[in-house]
């Protein structure tokens, strides 16, 4: 297999502050700015999976069953831990069975095992505590464990025990962590016919054998990983009705969603296949916050964290076109005050030409005298706002614009 030739990418490490029950804030996990997929891990998670490396760091491995791989940030630092599993659980066999890896400088290294028997992993993204929720059962004895990373190694909460031995007359139901158990009930549903625990996993991580991973494409498996790059808004134009608000492309993104502060609460703006979205407004003179995230192609999972600081962006209406008229010193070009508008820039062309500039007028004013037009002559006048130094525009303009012949 040849190896893929990538860039390597200084990793912007999320620096934790281990909490009293999780590693990271909802806040934290949102706030910093994670690398894109093309980088280090990349690669060397392929070599390991192709050719067996991770076998070769001193782990026991039962080679008659089948091996398992899945990908899931365990430490929020935009590298996910590559979580391996030596095939099915059996009783002949000990508990540590799911073996997880990180990649530093470079090279792949070994951080330690989970503790799993009848294993259902899964993760909630809106959950404050962002880890990896593993839910086992064995002779009716059920429990869910949370795991995390602090300085390369697994760590483990313990966060409920629920006790069936008797064939569920009486459950007994031990919590050790109210906070986790909490998150824990958010990140699954009941469901009656789940005999051990009564809840059922709302995000499942599916893992892939090797031979499954190679069939649907290397690319393909990295895309399923659950937490892709975050989307950051490069460019704000006010244009007619509302802020077109453009973002970089994420790799693997199936969609993005947009999103404008409100309150302390973010509102959806809408969804889409593209890089950019209109938000629809009236307000003139209102500053905005957005923040965009990716999300499933059913559009029911997120697939990215957002940055939860937002972008924002002040909204200047596109100004509308009042009248137009000839006078004896020249042509009077009326529009609509906007209110926070800084200044106005006319513009004007005759048939066939584009735009160009003949003069700025200050937010005071609402018409512009163009003395420069000539007799006999068709000209078409528009006006659209731009800061105060005149260096950028601000706003939308009319497009069609108000036409006149010179008297």
């Amino acid at each position: 297999m040849t190896k893929r030739l990538i860039s390597l990418i200084m990793v912007l490490v999320l620096s934790l502050s281990v909490l009293a029950v999780a590693p990271v804030s909802a806040a934290e996990v949102e706030d910093y700015a994670q690398i894109s997929a093309n980088n280090d891990w990349y690669s060397v998670y392929d070599d390991a999976i192709y050719y067996g490396d991770y076998k070769y760091l001193g782990n026991k491995y039962y080679n008659e069953r089948p091996h398992e791989f899945f990908l899931h940030d365990l430490d929020f630092n935009g590298i996910p831990e590559l979580i391996i599993c030596d095939g099915p659980i059996s009783y002949n066999f000990p508990d540590y069975d799911y073996y997880v890896y990180t990649v530093k400088n470079g090279n792949i290294i070994y951080c330690g095992g989970v503790s799993c028997v009848f294993a259902r992993f899964f993760d909630h993204m809106n959950s404050s505590y962002k880890g990896l929720y593993c839910e086992s059962n064995i002779d009716g004895l059920a429990w869910c464990d949370y795991y995390y990373m602090k300085n390369n190694k697994v760590v483990k909460k313990e966060i409920v025990h629920i006790d069936t031995i008797s064939n569920m007359p009486s459950i007994k139901t031990t919590v050790y962590d109210k906070t986790l158990y909490n998150a824990y009930k958010k990140a699954t549903k009941a469901n009656k016919n789940d005999y051990w625990s009564g809840r059922t996993p709302k995000y499942p991580i599916k893992s892939y054998t090797r031979s499954e991973i190679y069939s649907m494409g290397y690319d393909k498996f990295v895309g399923k990983y659950q937490y892709l790059a975050i989307p950051k808004v490069k460019k704000f134009e006010n244009v007619n009705g509302g802020v077109k608000v453009t973002w970089n492309s994420v790799k693997g993104a199936e969609n993005y969603r947009l999103y404008v502060k409100s309150g302390s609460s973010w509102k959806t703006v809408g969804t889409t296949k593209s890089t950019s979205y209109t938000h629809k407004t009236s307000n003139s003179g209102k500053t905005y916050t957005y923040t965009v995230k990716c999300l499933s192609a059913d559009k029911k999972r997120s697939t990215s964290r957002f940055i939860s600081a937002g972008f924002k962006n002040k909204y200047i209406a596109t100004p509308k076109l009042r009248s137009i008229k000839n006078k004896s010193d020249g042509v009077r070009f009326v529009f609509y005050q906007v209110k926070g508008a800084s200044k106005y820039r006319i513009y004007r062309k005759t048939s066939g030409t584009s735009w160009k500039k003949v003069g700025d007028v200050s937010s005071k004013k609402d018409y512009f005298l163009d003395k420069t037009a000539k007799k006999g002559k068709k000209y078409t006048y528009t006006v659209r706002c731009v800061t105060s130094n005149g260096k950028k525009h601000v706003s939308g303009y009319n497009k069609t614009g108000l036409t006149i012949t010179r008297k």
